[in-house]
C-alpha cells in the first residue's frame, strides 16, 4: 500500500462533510489494506488512528449505535424480524399482552423492554430497516418522522397521541385491541417487516411499479402473477425490498420489444436441507445479449438491485448468453455458491430472491 493511499484514507476521513453512517462504511471497505500496510510512517499511523478514535467517540454519542451491517447475512435479518412473532419483547408491541383476563400491559415498560432488545439487534440488521422500526417506537423531533411510511401511505406511530392516550384512558389493555389502532397502525407495520400473505405481495409490487413506471407498465408488459402461493408468508424489509425489485423491471421494459411476457411466482422449496420462500420473476424469451462473465450484470439498475436486497435475501440470475446458458451467483449468504454454467439451456431471463 502506497503513502498515496494512506493520504487518500486520512483526508477522507478528516473531511468533516462525511458524516458518521459514511465514514463507518468507509472504515469497513479499507480494513484490508490499512492491515495488509507495508508503510510504517508512524506519523501518517497517528493520524489514522486518532482519526478512527474521534469517529468512535461521535458514534458512542448516539442514542442508539448505528447499524454497521456489512456481511450479507439475509437469514440473520429474517430471524431478527421474527422476534415481532416469537420473542418476549419485540413481540408484544405488535400483539396483545398474554394474560388477558388480567389488566397487565404497562405501555412504559413495555416500550422500554422492547428498545432494549432493538437495541441488542440494531447492528445486524439492514440500516433502513432498523431505522424503521426505531422510528416507529421513539419519539422523533423532526416533522418528517413523526409518522412510519409503508408502501405510499403514512401512518401514526406506536408513540403517536393516539396510542398513548388510549393507553392512559385504558391503563392494562393492549391498544391492539381497538379496532382502529388495530388496522391503522399496528397492522400497517406488521405489514411493513412482514409479507403476510400472497395476495400482499402481489399488491405491494404491483403499487412499487405503478408508482415506479406508472400504470401503463401493466399494458406494455404482460405480468402474471397467478404462481404466487396463496399462502406465502416471510419476514422481510418490505418497502425495502420492493425498492429493489422495481430495479429489476428498469432492464425489462428496455427489452419489451423483445418480449413483454413476466412470470411472477413464490413457492416454498428445499434448499440446503432447509425450506425457504423463492420469489422468482421470469421474463419468457429474452435471452441476454452479452456474452458470459462473473461480473457482467454489475452495473446500473441491477447494483441498485443488489444494494436493496442486501441481508433482505440471496439472489441469482440464470439465463441464456451468447456463450452459453449460465446461473450467476448476485448474493449468496452460504459463500459456497459459484456462478455455473446450466445443463439446460433457458431461453428465459431468470431472476430467483430466496427468503429464509
Amino acid at each position: 500500500m502506497s503513502k498515496s493511499k494512506i493520504d487518500f484514507i486520512s483526508d477522507l476521513l478528516a473531511n468533516n462533510k462525511l458524516d458518521s453512517s459514511m465514514k463507518q462504511k468507509f472504515f469497513e471497505l479499507a480494513a484490508n489494506e490499512i492491515k495488509s500496510i507495508q508503510y510504517h510512517d508512524s506519523k501518517i499511523w497517528d493520524e489514522i488512528n486518532k482519526l478512527k478514535a474521534e469517529f468512535e467517540k461521535e458514534v458512542k454519542s448516539k442514542k442508539i449505535v448505528l447499524s454497521t451491517h456489512s456481511v450479507h447475512d439475509p437469514k440473520k435479518t429474517a430471524q431478527n424480524l421474527k422476534l415481532f412473532k416469537v420473542g418476549n419483547r419485540l413481540k408484544w408491541i405488535t400483539h396483545v399482552y398474554p394474560n388477558t383476563e388480567v389488566n397487565t400491559f404497562d405501555y412504559v415498560k413495555i416500550t422500554k423492554e422492547a428498545n432494549k432488545e432493538l437495541k441488542e439487534i440494531y447492528n445486524s440488521l439492514p440500516h433502513k430497516v432498523a431505522g424503521l422500526i426505531y422510528g416507529f417506537l421513539n419519539k422523533q423531533k423532526t416533522k418528517d418522522m413523526k409518522k412510519f411510511r409503508y408502501l405510499g401511505d403514512y401512518y401514526d406511530t406506536w408513540w403517536s397521541d393516539r396510542v398513548v392516550n388510549w393507553c392512559k384512558d385504558h391503563p392494562g389493555i393492549h391498544p391492539d385491541t381497538d379496532d382502529q389502532i388495530s388496522k391503522t397502525i399496528i397492522t400497517p407495520f406488521k405489514k411493513s417487516v412482514e409479507i403476510r400473505d400472497g395476495n400482499d405481495l402481489v399488491d405491494a409490487i404491483k403499487y412499487k411499479l405503478n408508482k415506479t413506471y406508472g400504470v401503463e407498465i401493466f399494458s406494455e408488459l404482460n405480468i402474471d402473477f397467478s404462481g404466487v402461493r396463496k399462502a406465502t408468508r416471510f419476514f422481510t424489509g418490505v418497502d425495502q425490498l420492493m425498492t429493489g425489485i422495481s430495479a429489476l423491471f428498469a432492464p425489462i421494459k428496455k427489452r419489451s420489444a423483445i418480449s413483454n411476457k413476466i412470470l411472477i411466482s413464490c413457492n416454498i422449496e428445499e434448499i440446503n436441507d432447509q425450506y425457504v420462500n423463492v420469489l422468482e420473476i421470469r421474463h419468457v424469451n429474452s435471452k441476454c445479449d452479452k456474452e458470459y462473465e462473473p461480473n457482467v450484470f454489475l452495473n446500473g439498475d441491477m447494483i441498485t438491485a443488489k444494494n436493496e436486497f442486501h441481508s433482505l435475501c440471496d439472489w441469482n440470475i440464470s439465463s441464456n448468453f451468447l456463450n452459453g446458458s449460465f446461473q450467476i451467483q448476485m448474493l449468496d449468504s452460504t459463500t459456497h455458491l459459484k456462478n455455473r454454467e446450466l445443463d439446460e439451456v433457458t431461453d428465459d431471463f431468470i431472476h430467483r430472491l430466496i427468503f429464509y
